[in-house]
């Protein structure tokens, strides 16, 4: 029998509360883990989530945490803006660590967090590469070169300042679909009203054409997957909170029939468990088997890094105003 796994948890905000923590309790059963803390800057909440996931202790200071209890990893659920601070005082203390996306402020800040982090079992908790939809898709699609992966990611009124934070999932999802990295993409920002709307186009090594929307604040809200090679097609509805397709689908097209199609039951999921369609429970999953040493994170901060060098190269178009455009070509 393996020994339980002890998982401390940092921060406990509202997408911690709502789509992490519902996950995180059932991991206990099917990974067998115990929690022995939780920490946040707000008492109260550490205490209320604490005691909401059967964690023994709660702390303010996540130094005093990982220094009192030695825990075998720790899940890093904090906002984008102070992810690189915290990731960075994690790695310092050499615990292995699930981090919520994105990992670093910017490319130069992920660089240098992967070399720190150099040796350790980590994952990065982009969790569109461990939602079934897509595990699915990647399984139909094995051994097949996509021609084009094309991206539709919508919302309704969503009108923060920066939408990046959420866009850089559907660049992620893409990236993965696609199979490799890009070896080119353009950029196009376009003012509309008070939000910015992005469209990306670029080209794998191996010939992969990759076109990506993303339209913050429209009459409806989807995230599509558009993956299209000769011998079969696949379209994945992610699904999403708010969603106007909740709970989403994964479909197959074989001799232009649809050869198959599977949904919440199909991967033993209630219609309403989003964080476990999403792939969140998953994600858990894939850091707690590579902690045992039975599984290899395929979502890292080196897998993940071409993420957010496409998200810097968007701040600056942003910045203009209008419409701006740039190319951007990778290192190969």
């Amino acid at each position: 029998m393996a020994q339980t796994l002890r998982i401390a948890i940092i921060g406990t905000g509202n997408w911690s509360r709502h789509m992490h923590l519902p996950s995180l309790k059932k991991l206990a059963k099917l990974e067998d883990v115990a929690f022995a803390g939780v920490c946040d800057l707000n008492a109260e909440a550490a205490r209320a989530y604490a005691k909401d996931l059967g964690a023994a202790e709660s702390f303010t200071d996540l130094h005093k945490m990982i220094d009192a209890l030695k825990p075998d990893g720790v899940a890093v659920l904090v906002p984008p803006e102070v992810v690189g601070n915290v990731l960075g005082q994690v790695l310092a203390r050499r615990v292995p660590f699930i981090v919520e996306k994105p990992p670093a402020p910017d490319a130069a800040t992920q660089r240098r967090l992967i070399r720190e982090a150099e040796g350790m079992t980590h994952v990065v908790a982009y969790n569109r590469r461990h939602c079934p939809y897509i595990t699915q898709a990647k399984e139909w699609l094995a051994g097949i070169a996509p021609q084009s992966v094309t991206t539709q990611f919508t919302r309704f009124q969503r009108r923060e300042e920066d939408f990046t934070t959420t866009a850089v999932h559907g660049i992620d999802a893409t990236r993965h679909l696609a199979g490799e990295d890009l070896v080119s993409i353009r950029l196009e920002v376009a003012q509309a009203g008070p939000v910015k709307n992005f469209f990306l186009n670029g080209w794998t090594k191996a010939g992969t054409r990759v076109d990506m929307v993303f339209v913050p604040d429209t009459a409806s809200s989807c995230e599509h997957y558009d993956i299209r090679a000769q011998e079969r097609t696949v379209l994945v509805s992610f699904p999403q909170n708010g969603m106007i397709d909740l709970p989403g689908y994964v479909e197959l097209h074989e001799k232009n029939k649809v050869a198959a199609r599977k949904g919440p039951a199909d991967f033993g999921f209630a219609a309403d468990d989003q964080p476990g369609l999403g792939g969140i429970l998953a994600e858990h999953q894939v850091f707690c088997r590579a902690l045992r040493g039975q599984a290899k994170p395929f979502s890292t901060l080196t897998s993940t890094l071409q993420t957010q060098e496409i998200r810097d190269a968007l701040y600056p178009l942003m910045a203009h105003g209008g419409r701006a455009a740039a190319e951007l070509v990778f290192a190969s």
